[in-house]
């Protein structure tokens, strides 16, 4: 049954954070090319609307979904991906806390699988603390019960 009917949204009050690396070298790049070309150079400038659009699209496209079975992230607005892996194949969790994070109160569970590979890793990225602690505990609680298969 794919893909999951029910997604988990991540929050969107964060999106400003995907495209944080624009925000602060579109300006320095637009001063360097200023002094070369002069009030040409300003057009880097343009690129500012676009990167927030577009990380403000990917932030809304972004989710997760758990049940007995499975967990999946799903992400990227342009270029769409999704990852899943079966709950049995989960050898690890690891709460990720950047002080980005601890500043907006956001956490990553990232989860550790046999197998793993791929540019994207299996990482619910941007949950409240509070909850990216309970997912963290539901899935602890549901690999306990469990016996790695391989």
């Amino acid at each position: 049954h794919w893909p999951p009917a029910q997604w988990q949204a991540v929050p969107r009050r964060g999106w400003w954070r995907l495209c944080l690396g624009a925000l602060l070298l579109a300006p320095l790049l637009a001063a360097a090319a200023y002094w070369r070309w002069g009030p040409w150079g300003l057009v880097v400038l343009a690129w500012l609307p676009m990167a927030l659009w577009v990380a403000h699209q990917q932030m809304a496209r972004m989710g997760w979904y758990l049940d007995a079975h499975y967990v999946a992230v799903r992400g990227g607005w342009w270029k769409r991906w999704w990852r899943w892996a079966e709950l049995d194949k989960v050898q690890g969790l690891r709460l990720h806390r950047s002080p980005l994070d601890k500043l907006l109160g956001t956490s990553s569970l990232q989860l550790d699988t046999a197998g793993a590979h791929g540019d994207v890793a299996l990482t619910l990225h941007y949950l409240p603390q509070a909850q990216a602690q309970q997912v963290m505990e539901q899935l602890a609680a549901a690999l306990a019960r469990r016996k790695l298969r391989w």
